[in-house]
Order: C-alpha cells, then structure tokens, then sequence
C-alpha cells in the first residue's frame, strides 16, 4: 500500500530531522511527485526533473510552492533539460520565467545545465549559464501569478498567459497547453 509506505517513509524523516537538531532537514528527493508529507516531516522537497515545464500544469505547481512556502518548507526543483524540438536557450528562458511565477521565500531553481534527453543534439557542459539569470528583475511585488491573457491563437492552438511584477520588470510565461505544441513564451 503505497499511501502506508509514504507516511512510514514520512514520519522516517520526522525522527531523522527530530535527532539532527534545530535548522537541519531532510530533503527526500520526490522526483516529478509532490510530496507534501516528506516535507512537513522533514522540511522540504527536492524535485529532481520535476516533470517537463513546458505544460499546462505551472499553476498547479506555483501554488504547491506557495503554500509550502507559506508552511516554511523548502522546494528544490531542478528542469528536465528536453528541448522538446525548440532551440535550447529559448527552452531555459522558459524555465526562467516558470521560475519566476512561482517564486518563493523556500523555493530554490536549480540550474544543472546538461541535457536529459536529447544528449545528442544539445550537450552542454554543466558551466553553461543562461546569461538572463544574471538579469536582476527585483523583489516580487505581487504575492503570485496572475492570469493576463487566455484565448486561441491564429494557429488555433489554445493558451494562457501568465504573469507576475517584480520590482524592476513584469516577467511573463506562456506554458504550452499540450504536447504537440512547440510554442514557448
């Protein structure tokens, strides 16, 4: 029984985090799966490869964030490096900019910079950077994302636009709302 396992490994973590002492956690390393028990127990989350960003599932993640965050627990979410047919920086700034509508004071990106599974076509070496992480877009002015814009594009293709203000700029997002969309904001 999967749900009995969870809270086992759950409360695992709580007596492991409950001898290391105060300011020490435990990350369980959830994959692409939200596991608000490990984090409550331990104290956060690492994300490794947390589902491909590029679809319609970002607000169900930044609110994740967000209450997690609200709770003091930590998110440590790293990208799955597709490039899902689309040009490999083009896919990072989108990764920026998901970053962006769900950030939080608990919530860490973690820029690895190789790639997962088109190795052959875009093998960076992990000292890549992306030089738009060195943009300072300020402090966020609003508590989350709002929604700018949704409707259907001249392809026909259906989409939302998020959005969110920093202090120095409004960064916006345009997940794809499918996998057969190859259409990045």
């Amino acid at each position: 029984d999967q749900s009995k396992w969870r809270a086992d490994f759950a409360a695992l973590a709580g007596q492991v985090r409950a001898r290391l002492g105060a300011r020490k956690y435990v990350i369980g390393n959830t994959a692409g799966y939200s596991y608000p028990q490990m984090a409550d127990a331990g104290g956060g989350e690492h994300h490794e490869m947390y589902v491909a960003f590029t679809n319609e599932h970002g607000p169900d993640k930044w609110d994740y964030w967000k209450k997690q965050s609200d709770k003091g627990k930590y998110s440590f979410w790293e990208p799955a490096w597709d490039a899902w047919g689309v040009d490999a920086d083009r896919e990072r700034i989108h990764y920026l900019a998901y970053h962006y509508m769900g950030q939080q004071p608990y919530v860490y990106l973690g820029f690895r910079g190789f790639g997962y599974r088109d190795v052959f076509k875009w093998n960076p070496s992990p000292f890549d950077w992306l030089p738009a992480c060195e943009v300072d877009v300020g402090k966020p002015v609003d508590d989350k994302y709002q929604t700018v814009e949704s409707g259907v594009d001249p392809t026909g293709q259906a989409y939302t636009i998020y959005g969110r203000r920093y202090s120095k700029s409004v960064v916006l997002c345009r997940p794809k709302t499918d996998w057969n969309n190859s259409n990045y904001g």
